[in-house]
This record gives structure tokens, C-alpha cells and sequence, in this order.
């Protein structure tokens, strides 16, 4: 892979948060807050095959999928409701009556606030999931009563949402994807459904041909086929049907929004596309990530002050001080269009995670080793 140089923006805002303290007690997300990561996909804008739906409720249940008659899927417009009256139930109508072009406008203007040096759509996503991971929180409790009810309910509009610090996934997602018309134009909403209590929706966008969702509390987004096979795997949540919507800013500042059903067969096209472009966690790029988180930390402590070298031989030398994290799940997060972000992300986690930041002057040498571990990520910083 051609090694990428690391975004000033990232550097300004790390180095900020690494002097100032602010990410000396941070922790990474664990991965275990949602009931399961929703997947996305990967190989371009969603295209068209057939499923099956059954149902008129403009809130997606099981009973949509399982019960026989064929739709296709191409693009379908969601009429705008007349008035937004009785919407908070329904989470069709909460689209159009949350997503609002005022509210949009505001939290268009809230992004240079968030990433005041970010010029790029991935650093600006970046800095906007790091702010979410930092200020917001799931609501547990009505997440799980969504589920024993069967749909989201009471549903916020995105300043909400904000005042009050969270909400239930629904309302992250609405939040997410007021922010990501700013930053696309276009957003996509990922309904995904295992049975009519268990399911989960989450906010996505169209970027570098992957198509990705996000999944709070994690920074960085990624691609819906590692989303989709990172809840499998480790959430036990099988993902039956998929109703994806796409929501377009208009000239106006207001929104249409389209939804089609993907079947099965073409989430394992996109997965087949994603697994084969060189996108993912491979050999060589995970070589690049270590390279570049190693020169991105020589910057943040000679920033600091601090005279380091680099030495590789450190990691054989038993004199050596050595400072470990592992980030859960982090292999299912990288993909190359956010390699930047991620190396950013990772010697956070590493310096704060292992509580190196707190020693930093007390070394003169150093070397950053990052391993896969199944599906984590191990990083070791080796100091002396």
C-alpha cells in the first residue's frame, strides 16, 4: 500500500488532547454496548436483486421479510408525511419530521466546532463519531423496550438527542446521519432485523466504494459486511433482513429519502468485493498502520519536548519498559480509506489505554509493535 502522510488536522487535534490531559483516563469502546453491530456494504451504492416483504407498517418488523411475497429492490421513494404530527412512533416519518433542513443546517455548523482542522470527509467523520464516542450514550433501557415492543419508540430529532446526551440507537443514527449530510450529501440508514425483537438501525454513507455504517461507541466507522459478520460472530445476531434507506440533501436544504430490501445473496456479493479489493486489515497494510503510528508518535513527544529515537531492537531487549492495550474488535474497523483516522485512533487508545502518557518523559528510545489477536488489535509501546 502507498504510505499516506498523517493529516495535520489529526496531528493538531491529538496533539492538543495528549498535552492538555484529555485522553489520559479515555478508554476504547469494549464492543459490547450494542445487542450487535449492523453491517454494510462494500462493493458501491446498493444495487438492485429481489427479496422478500410483507407488510405495510412504515416501521420495519420481521413480518416484513419472512412471509412470502417478492419486492424488488430497487429504489423506492418513502412518501413525506403531511404534517409531523403523532411521528415519534413511527420511524418512517421520523426521518422527514427529525431530519428537518433547520436541524440540519445546525448541526452543519456544529462540525467546524468538532473538527476545526479537518478538511477531508474521513476526518471530518472521524472527529464526528470521536465526539459522539465522548458525549453521547445508549439508552438502555429504552433500547430494550424497543425491542419488547417490537419498534422504536418516543424517537428524538438530533438536537434532542444531543441536549440529553443519548438515546436509544434510533436516535444516534438520526443524529449520525444529520451530521453526514453535511459532510456526503447523502446518507444511508441500515434497518437490520433478526426477528421482531431483535433488531437495530444505524447511520451510514457511501465513501472511497465502500458503502459503511457506524456503531457507537467506536469512532470509526465500517464497511456494513464487517458490521454484519462482527454481529455473527461475536453478538450471536443473524442478520434476516436488511431495508436500507437512502436520504439525499436537496438544493432546498430538505431531504427525500428512498428505501429498498437486500437480500442475503447480494450482502455475500458485497462481501466477496470487499474481502477481494485490499481494503481490509491485510499484511501490508497493517505494516503501514504500525509505520505510521511509530512516526506519528515521534511527533506528539518531540512536540512535547521529549528526545526519542526510534529502535526497533527494542522489542528483544529485556531492559525495555513495555506498555500494552488491546482494542477490542479493532480488525473489523480498519479499511484503507480511513487509514489516517485509525493510526490516529490506535496511538490514543495505545498511549491512554496503557497509561504510557502519564511516563512519556521518563524515555529516551521507543518502538510501536501492533499484532492481530483473532479480532483484536494488540499494540505494545517499548520504551527505554
Amino acid at each position: 500500500m502507498r504510505r499516506k502522510a498523517l493529516a495535520l488536522s489529526l496531528m493538531t487535534v491529538l496533539l492538543v488532547a495528549l498535552v492538555s490531559g484529555c485522553i489520559s483516563e479515555s478508554k476504547a469502546p469494549t464492543g459490547t454496548a450494542s445487542k450487535a453491530p449492523v453491517q454494510k456494504q462494500s462493493s458501491g451504492t446498493p444495487s438492485s436483486e429481489t427479496t422478500t416483504h410483507a407488510g405495510t407498517s412504515t416501521t420495519p418488523t420481521q413480518s416484513t421479510s419472512s412471509t412470502g411475497a417478492v419486492h424488488s429492490t430497487k429504489w423506492e421513494p418513502v412518501p413525506k408525511p403531511k404534517t409531523c404530527d403523532n411521528w415519534r412512533d413511527d420511524f418512517e416519518k421520523a426521518i422527514y419530521c427529525a431530519l428537518t433542513s433547520t436541524t440540519i443546517e445546525k448541526l452543519g455548523q456544529m462540525i467546524p466546532e468538532i473538527a476545526p482542522q479537518a478538511t477531508t470527509p474521513s476526518e471530518k467523520t472521524y472527529y464526528v463519531l470521536s465526539y459522539g464516542t465522548v458525549n453521547l450514550a445508549v439508552d438502555d433501557v429504552k433500547e430494550n423496550k424497543s425491542m419488547s415492543i417490537g419498534h422504536y419508540y418516543d424517537i428524538k430529532t438530533p438536537l434532542e438527542t444531543l441536549n440529553s446526551k443519548g438515546g436509544s440507537r434510533a436516535d444516534i443514527a438520526l443524529l449520525y446521519a444529520g451530521f453526514f449530510l453535511n459532510i456526503y450529501n447523502t446518507t444511508y440508514l441500515y434497518y437490520a432485523i433478526q426477528n421482531s425483537t431483535a433488531f437495530d438501525v444505524e447511520a451510514g454513507f457511501y465513501y472511497a466504494g465502500i458503502n459503511y455504517t457506524t456503531l457507537w461507541p467506536y469512532p470509526f466507522p465500517l464497511p456494513y459486511t464487517q458490521y454484519e459478520r462482527m454481529a455473527a460472530m461475536h453478538a450471536g445476531y443473524d442478520i434476516h433482513t436488511l431495508v436500507l434507506y437512502r436520504i439525499t440533501k436537496q438544493p432546498n436544504g430538505d431531504i427525500s429519502v428512498e428505501k429498498r430490501y437486500v437480500p442475503i445473496k447480494e450482502r455475500e456479493k458485497w462481501d466477496i468485493a470487499l474481502s477481494n479489493s485490499g481494503m481490509l486489515l491485510n499484511s501490508e497494510n497493517l505494516k503501514e498502520l504500525q509505520k505510521d503510528m511509530n512516526n506519528l508518535f515521534l511527533q506528539v513527544v518531540k512536540s512535547k519536548g521529549y528526545n526519542y529515537t526510534y529502535n526497533p531492537k527494542l522489542q528483544y531487549d529485556y531492559q525495555a519498559k513495555r506498555y500494552t492495550y488491546t482494542y477490542p474488535l479493532g480488525r473489523f474497523f480498519y479499511t484503507k480509506p480511513f487509514h489516517k483516522e485509525f493510526a490516529t485512533g490506535m496511538l490514543i487508545a495505545l498511549l491512554s489505554g496503557s497509561k504510557a502518557i502519564n511516563d512519556l518523559g521518563n524515555y529516551h528510545e521507543y518502538y510501536i509493535e501492533v499484532m492481530p489477536s483473532l479480532d483484536d488489535l494488540m499494540m505494545a509501546l517499548y520504551v527505554k
